[in-house]
């Protein structure tokens, strides 16, 4: 499991929208209400502008569904309000402390319940990959209402007589996602095969309505994509595969989706970041793309979008930092991270700014290099400060890790 430590800065003069030149023809977000009011308000959006920065980008955004405009009516964090850890570090800022200080010194450590997966011999062009929790593979944690369960027990889609109020749902590198019961351990539903390796987290909708989103992490046995799974039939319901028009050929989607107003965003590692639309009970319809590529290359996202309001963040696998209008899915600002970014950026609201944790990997560079620890205003994209460190690469079994 993927766990993040943030160290706090000392709290910082908030810096004014206009901080960074807006790009020559984009909107400043020209309002009546004021910088602070802007930010502070959760039901007033961030403005529609874009800074000079994202001139080091080629994109384009293409709409598939006219049927909206595709802008987001409620902008506040629907994970905030509902108990349990639903995606990838619990929300949309990926923000949640899952940890706490022991009081003392354990004497032993107590196993209340272990689960274990199917294991799959299955060769692939990238090798075995066996089962239990890949990268990053952090389980859903629910707590379901008793009109939920109700519901649940009418649909009656493979459910055991294990199932209760507290589920663990996880997705595993031998292709099955498993729910288990938080407090026996014992399977709470049948399992679901998805067709390929799970290495992301998969994602449950703040809704509760039952939709599960499941990104695919190794081609196996079908081809590779995202999928939609409707707990309530307990059954896949949506599959979108191999995007012809992506500009990276590698369709995998380690990231973790998130949900806000009504539309789901997902980067993928084929050079695309996705905008569906919520249908309910696991279906989805593409709404529309960002296709972008930074020097002639397109590089694809393997972490998870945070966000504040309607502004989207997230790094990609050549240190692209990338903030994204979700209303209108077109970059707002651009930053340079230096190497491969896999771990989620850390959203932080300070003094109503959103502020943005993020750090980079000796990938690129070769054997050796330097990472870059950043912190960045999601506002405008300008850094507030910045620690590097000299690391090494290694190698483990021929496969390099950082």
């Amino acid at each position: 499991m993927n766990k993040i430590t943030l160290i706090s800065a000392a709290a910082l003069v908030a810096l004014a929208l206009n901080a960074c030149k807006p790009a020559s023809g984009g909107d400043s977000g020209s309002s009546e209400a004021s910088d602070s009011e802007i930010t502070r308000n959760d039901t007033i959006a961030l403005p529609d502008t874009a800074y000079s920065s994202i001139e080091h980008l080629d994109w384009k955004v293409e709409v598939a569904d006219s049927t909206s405009d595709g802008t987001i009516a409620d902008l506040q964090n629907p994970y905030d309000t509902v108990a349990g850890s639903l995606t990838f570090r619990g929300n949309s800022r990926r923000d949640a402390r899952y940890g706490g200080t022991v009081q003392g010194t354990p004497s032993k450590i107590v196993q209340d319940w272990m689960f274990e997966t199917y294991f799959d011999t299955t060769r692939t062009k990238l090798g075995t990959w066996g089962g239990g929790s890949g990268w990053t593979g952090q389980p859903v944690y629910v707590e379901w209402s008793e009109g939920q369960m109700s519901q649940f027990r009418k649909d009656s889609g493979g459910l055991t007589p294990d199932f209760g109020p507290k589920e663990i749902i996880v997705g595993s590198l031998c292709s099955r996602l498993y729910f288990i019961n938080y407090d026996s351990g014992k399977a709470s539903r049948e399992y679901i095969d998805v067709g390929n390796p799970i290495k992301g987290s998969v994602s449950l909708d703040p809704s509760l309505d039952g939709s599960l989103y499941v990104g695919q992490g190794v081609p196996a046995h079908e081809e590779i994509g995202v999928i939609g799974i409707d707990l309530k039939s307990h059954r896949r319901v949506f599959k979108f595969g191999r995007d012809p028009k992506a500009k990276r050929g590698w369709g995998a989607y380690d990231s973790s989706p998130v949900v806000v107003g009504d539309y789901l965003f997902w980067p993928g590692e084929n050079g695309t970041f996705y905008k569906y639309t919520r249908l309910g009970g696991g279906d989805l319809r593409l709404h529309s793309t960002l296709r972008y590529t930074v020097g002639g290359s397109a590089p694809g996202a393997e972490n998870s979008l945070c966000v504040y309001k309607n502004y989207g963040y997230f790094g990609d696998n050549h240190g692209n930092v990338l903030c994204v209008n979700l209303n209108t899915m077109k970059p707002v600002w651009y930053y340079d991270n230096h190497d491969d970014i896999d771990a989620s950026i850390v959203l932080e609201v300070e003094d109503g700014v959103p502020m943005l944790y993020c750090g980079c990997e000796v990938d690129r560079q070769g054997d050796t290099g330097v990472s870059h620890f950043v912190k960045l205003n999601g506002l405008n994209g300008s850094k507030v400060w910045e620690q590097t460190f000299e690391c090494d690469r290694q190698d483990l079994n021929g496969k390099h890790f950082d």
